[in-house]
């Protein structure tokens, strides 16, 4: 490896590097005599992207596929959620984000559903793991941490996109972990971003993301996503209709849709629908465009390397106009052309379902039953919309935990 490539790899080995991992230890409140690692050495697995840092689970879709969940370790977790609450929990979003920073998916809907206005719903495709590392370094140095320290958190916050793995290497100690992965360092830096082939800096695809799993994931994308919601606001403004952004969930409302009241909507050879609409059009560029990023996450390397985009997809699209008859599915309600929001009745037979599981689990007397239902319930109430509920449901609903909270402050 070249000297440039060591340094860009592992700045604990300077002198600025280490005195930036002390002040990060310090400012997150990491103590180390707490816990089984020391800050250093956690800090230093990050950066050389130890496999033992995450577990991987693969919970299953209803289309069929799997859903890859990269869990980090015990003091990788705490040390993420230290990120969460000194850091990322005082950082503001715009007012139209909601989800990952609180407020509910009624809330969002309420803020977008207007009487005789169109709306367009799509959703991002795999949010998390096309946040690339780069963004993430980027929006730790908007939030005024220097060069070292946000090498660092980005390493504490992104992991190998689960779409790739490290190339099979054997290591003589469970210590030697350094030295096994500079072959692979060479291909992906902590980045992901690039090789060094002689004095020459190629960029290379992004192979660190957002690992989804993280206590810290869902606040990052939101602050990674940040420029795009500002412009998709103003483009809302711009034709007086309305955008929020519910998780990876995008909404979208106008009075008018196409010129001169045109609607014309085509399918592809896949099936897929064609909007010929200006505005529907100018979200897709808006998203297609990115935002772009200048970072310095190297010594000496040439300028013109250093110019990154941000870039998202989107997919399942769809639209519902004022005089439609049919009705848009959108987190868990049925949004209808009149502005009316309904629990949908698949919703409804499920919190049934948790009284039901519910009486049965406190009648037997399975405390493990009982807890976890009684979560689950609390939960659909929560998001459901109490006064379009069955009275007599809504009773036993309410009666039930109101009886479960008793027990537990007895």
């Amino acid at each position: 490896m070249t000297k440039i490539l060591q340094s860009a790899c592992n700045p604990l080995q300077t002198k600025g590097g280490l005195a930036a991992a002390y002040y990060l230890r310090n400012f997150l409140g990491y103590k180390d005599s707490e816990h089984k690692i020391n800050f250093l050495e956690l800090l230093r697995r990050a950066i050389y992207r130890n496999s033992n840092l995450y577990s991987t689970a693969r919970i299953p879709k209803r289309n069929g596929k799997y859903r890859i969940l990269n869990i980090p370790c015990h003091e990788l977790k705490i040390v993420q959620r230290l990120i969460n609450k000194t850091i990322l929990q005082k950082t503001r979003v715009l007012k139209c984000t909601f989800g990952f920073y609180g407020g509910s998916g009624l809330e969002a809907l309420k803020k977008v559903v207007k009487p005789e206005q169109a709306i367009f719903s799509v959703d991002i495709v795999d949010a998390f793991s096309n946040t690339t590392a780069r963004a993430v370094y980027h929006v730790f140095r908007r939030l005024k941490f220097g060069h070292f320290a946000s090498y660092y958190l980005t390493c504490l916050t992104t992991w190998l996109h689960p779409t790739r793995s490290f190339s099979q290497t054997k290591r003589q100690s469970d210590h030697d972990f350094a030295h096994d992965r500079s072959d692979e360092l060479h291909a992906f830096l902590s980045f992901g971003g690039f090789n060094f082939a002689g004095k020459e800096a190629k960029l290379q695809q992004n192979s660190f993301v957002l690992p989804q799993g993280a206590p810290t994931s869902p606040r990052l994308f939101d602050l990674c996503f940040w420029q795009l919601d500002y412009n998709l606001v103003v483009r809302a403004i711009h034709v007086k209709g309305y955008y929020v952004r519910f998780a990876d969930n995008l909404y979208f409302s106008a009075p008018e849709f196409w010129r001169d009241g045109q609607i014309d909507i085509t399918k592809n050879n896949k099936g897929a629908l064609l909007f010929h609409s200006p505005l529907i059009s100018s979200i897709y560029d808006i998203m297609r465009a990115g935002y772009r990023i200048w970072i310095e996450p190297f010594q000496n390397m040439p300028r013109y390397t250093q110019k990154w985009y941000q870039i998202y997809k989107l997919h399942k699209a769809r639209l519902l106009m004022p005089d439609d008859k049919d009705c848009l599915p959108a987190l868990g309600y049925n949004v209808f052309p009149d502005g009316t929001i309904r629990n949908k009745r698949r919703f409804v037979l499920r919190i049934r379902m948790s009284v039901f599981n519910l009486r049965k689990a406190l009648e037997s007397g399975n405390y493990e039953d009982t807890w976890r239902i009684y979560q689950k319930l609390q939960g659909q109430m929560q998001f459901a919309i109490h006064d379009q509920l069955p009275p007599r449901l809504l009773k036993q609903a309410t009666d039930l935990l109101s009886q479960i909270n008793s027990q537990q402050a007895i």
